[in-house]
């Protein structure tokens, strides 16, 4: 059997001089200052945080307006990654979207210029080559 911890106020006395006692005290109160600020500070709320800088990069790459919000940024998230033609969502990888806008660059058009012209040739080839 171990013997019992020594009381705090008696584990001090033990101390030589008062030196070591006023030493062991502040070494006490610095670790008690930690465990309650560790205590005390709240856990990070989970999300994403971004600068103004980087909200303004976010808003001009979407053609978005100043000052976007969470619902606006979201929207034309999931707009620029599926294109819908009526009630069809057809959703493109990032690989697929970065080369769609390679593609659109080296023609000189917007994201969404070529994406209406691939719907103008699923147009022509349902309507126009074959499809009746």
């Amino acid at each position: 059997m171990t013997a019992p911890a020594p009381e705090p106020a008696s584990a001090l006395a033990s101390l030589r001089s008062p030196g070591e006692r006023l030493a062991s005290v502040e070494t006490l109160e610095g670790l008690l200052a930690d465990v309650r600020m560790q205590i005390l500070t709240p856990w990070p709320t989970p999300g994403l945080t971004l600068t103004p800088v980087e909200c303004d990069q976010i808003a001009t790459a979407l053609g978005l307006g100043s000052r976007p919000t969470a619902a606006s940024i979201l929207t034309a998230v999931e707009r620029l990654a599926a294109l819908h033609i009526g009630d069809i969502r057809i959703p493109f990888t990032p690989g697929q979207l970065a080369e769609l806008q390679h593609r659109a660059g080296k023609r000189g058009r917007t994201v969404e210029a070529e994406m209406r012209a691939v719907v103008a040739r699923i147009e022509e080839e349902l309507f126009y080559k074959g499809g009746g």
